[in-house]
């Protein structure tokens, strides 16, 4: 999921927006998803997407909505989700693992 949220960001991710100022938005776009791709601070990398996609899809007149809906979901949940365990994000921090106690006292 990460590396294709970084595919999309890095080679279609102006495509969102449609305003003046979209040479300033592919270069922020591939900044992106080259973090999203190696897995260096994900859900910050992932929150901060989404922010921008929101911005720009309130902003855009002639785009497709859904589907950039859609990309906002997935970078939502990636943020929620995190790196996972090949990423540089599991390399500094180490791997994470949900334990769920039982309960014995039923």
């Amino acid at each position: 999921m990460r590396l294709s949220l970084a595919g999309i960001l890095a080679f279609d991710g102006s495509v969102l927006w449609q305003g003046p100022p979209a040479f300033w938005v592919t270069p922020i776009s591939a900044g992106l998803g080259f973090l999203l791709a190696i897995g260096l601070y994900t859900p910050f990398t992932a929150i901060a997407g989404a922010l921008i996609g929101t911005v720009g899809l309130l902003l855009c007149t002639s785009c497709d909505r859904v589907a950039g809906g859609f990309l906002l979901v997935v970078m939502v949940a990636l943020g929620m989700l995190g790196a996972g365990a090949y990423s540089v994000d599991a390399r500094i921090y180490g791997r994470r693992e949900v334990v769920v106690p039982t309960r014995h006292d039923l």
